[in-house]
Protein backbone atom coordinates (compact mmCIF):
# COMPACT_ATOMS: atom_id res chain seq x y z
CA UNK A 1 0.00 0.00 0.00
CA UNK A 2 1.35 3.53 -0.63
CA UNK A 3 1.58 5.94 2.08
CA UNK A 4 -1.60 7.38 3.89
CA UNK A 5 -3.14 10.86 2.19
CA UNK A 6 -3.82 11.36 6.03
CA UNK A 7 -2.17 10.49 9.13
CA UNK A 8 -5.73 9.91 10.53
CA UNK A 9 -9.67 8.97 10.09
CA UNK A 10 -10.53 12.07 8.16
CA UNK A 11 -14.27 10.98 9.39
CA UNK A 12 -17.39 9.30 7.82
CA UNK A 13 -19.03 11.06 4.98
CA UNK A 14 -22.52 12.99 5.28
CA UNK A 15 -23.54 11.70 1.79
CA UNK A 16 -22.26 7.85 1.42
CA UNK A 17 -20.03 8.09 -1.21
CA UNK A 18 -19.78 4.27 -2.81
CA UNK A 19 -18.31 5.08 -6.54
CA UNK A 20 -16.50 1.51 -6.36
CA UNK A 21 -20.28 0.34 -6.37
CA UNK A 22 -19.85 -2.47 -3.75
CA UNK A 23 -19.96 -2.17 0.23
CA UNK A 24 -17.70 -5.10 2.01
CA UNK A 25 -17.88 -7.79 5.01
CA UNK A 26 -14.44 -8.57 4.38
CA UNK A 27 -11.52 -6.95 6.19
CA UNK A 28 -10.23 -4.16 4.63
CA UNK A 29 -7.63 -1.24 4.80
CA UNK A 30 -8.66 2.49 4.34
CA UNK A 31 -6.02 3.47 2.40
CA UNK A 32 -6.76 7.29 2.79
CA UNK A 33 -5.26 6.78 6.55
CA UNK A 34 -3.90 3.25 6.93
CA UNK A 35 -6.95 2.23 9.31
CA UNK A 36 -7.23 -1.39 9.45
CA UNK A 37 -11.08 -2.52 9.71
CA UNK A 38 -11.76 -6.51 10.66
CA UNK A 39 -13.87 -8.79 8.87
CA UNK A 40 -17.96 -8.24 9.72
CA UNK A 41 -20.24 -10.76 10.28
CA UNK A 42 -22.42 -11.38 6.86
CA UNK A 43 -25.19 -10.35 8.85
CA UNK A 44 -23.99 -7.15 9.14
CA UNK A 45 -24.16 -3.95 7.10
CA UNK A 46 -20.75 -3.73 4.96
CA UNK A 47 -18.40 -1.18 4.47
CA UNK A 48 -19.04 0.87 1.81
CA UNK A 49 -16.02 1.83 -0.52
CA UNK A 50 -14.42 3.98 -3.10
CA UNK A 51 -11.57 4.92 -5.12
CA UNK A 52 -10.40 8.28 -4.77
CA UNK A 53 -6.85 9.36 -6.58
CA UNK A 54 -6.30 5.40 -7.19
CA UNK A 55 -6.96 4.46 -3.28
CA UNK A 56 -9.36 2.27 -1.67
CA UNK A 57 -11.23 4.77 1.05
CA UNK A 58 -13.77 3.55 3.19
CA UNK A 59 -16.91 5.78 3.57
CA UNK A 60 -17.37 5.40 7.04
CA UNK A 61 -13.68 6.15 7.86
CA UNK A 62 -12.47 8.75 5.30
CA UNK A 63 -15.55 9.63 3.23
CA UNK A 64 -15.36 13.43 4.81
CA UNK A 65 -12.68 13.63 2.66
CA UNK A 66 -14.43 12.97 -0.57
CA UNK A 67 -17.19 15.50 1.09
CA UNK A 68 -14.62 18.39 1.41
CA UNK A 69 -13.69 17.54 -2.60
CA UNK A 70 -17.11 17.40 -3.33
CA UNK A 71 -18.07 20.85 -1.34
CA UNK A 72 -14.30 22.32 -3.06
CA UNK A 73 -15.33 21.13 -7.25
CA UNK A 74 -18.32 19.52 -7.22
CA UNK A 75 -20.25 21.69 -9.01
CA UNK A 76 -17.17 22.42 -11.75
CA UNK A 77 -16.90 18.30 -12.14
CA UNK A 78 -20.46 18.14 -12.78
CA UNK A 79 -20.68 21.10 -15.41
CA UNK A 80 -17.94 18.99 -17.54
CA UNK A 81 -19.69 15.78 -16.60
CA UNK A 82 -22.79 17.18 -18.22
CA UNK A 83 -20.69 18.63 -21.80
CA UNK A 84 -18.90 15.23 -22.17
CA UNK A 85 -22.41 13.60 -22.13
CA UNK A 86 -24.34 16.10 -24.22
CA UNK A 87 -21.49 14.86 -26.94
CA UNK A 88 -22.01 11.34 -26.59
CA UNK A 89 -25.39 10.62 -24.52
CA UNK A 90 -25.56 7.21 -25.45
CA UNK A 91 -22.07 6.22 -24.06
CA UNK A 92 -22.35 3.45 -21.50
CA UNK A 93 -20.52 5.83 -19.11
CA UNK A 94 -23.36 7.72 -18.59
CA UNK A 95 -25.51 4.94 -17.75
CA UNK A 96 -25.45 6.05 -14.31
CA UNK A 97 -26.35 9.51 -15.18
CA UNK A 98 -28.74 8.33 -17.45
CA UNK A 99 -30.70 6.63 -14.28
CA UNK A 100 -30.82 9.53 -12.42
CA UNK A 101 -31.50 12.08 -14.81
CA UNK A 102 -34.72 10.01 -14.95
CA UNK A 103 -35.19 9.80 -11.76
CA UNK A 104 -34.62 13.26 -11.01
CA UNK A 105 -36.90 14.47 -14.39
CA UNK A 106 -39.87 12.23 -12.75
CA UNK A 107 -39.35 13.44 -9.40
CA UNK A 108 -39.24 17.22 -10.41
CA UNK A 109 -42.33 16.64 -12.56
CA UNK A 110 -44.35 15.46 -10.23
CA UNK A 111 -43.34 18.28 -7.80
CA UNK A 112 -43.99 21.03 -10.45
CA UNK A 113 -48.05 19.74 -11.38
CA UNK A 114 -48.59 19.30 -7.48
CA UNK A 115 -47.48 23.21 -7.22
CA UNK A 116 -49.81 24.12 -9.92
CA UNK A 117 -52.51 22.35 -8.51
CA UNK A 118 -51.65 24.35 -5.16
CA UNK A 119 -51.62 27.82 -7.06
CA UNK A 120 -54.69 26.99 -9.05
CA UNK A 121 -56.61 26.52 -5.85
CA UNK A 122 -55.30 29.38 -4.15
CA UNK A 123 -55.88 31.36 -7.23
CA UNK A 124 -60.00 30.11 -6.88
CA UNK A 125 -59.81 31.28 -3.41
CA UNK A 126 -58.98 34.57 -3.80
CA UNK A 127 -61.31 35.32 -6.98
CA UNK A 128 -64.45 37.55 -5.53
CA UNK A 129 -67.58 35.82 -5.51
CA UNK A 130 -70.12 35.92 -8.28
CA UNK A 131 -73.06 38.00 -7.82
Amino acid sequence: MAKPLLDRPAGPSVRAWCNASTSTTRAVTCEACGTSYPKLDVSENGRRLSVFLGRLIVDECCGALLDQVYDESGEQMAARFLKEFAKDPTNPRFGILVRVLDEVLRNTRTKAEATATTIERLQELQQPPEK
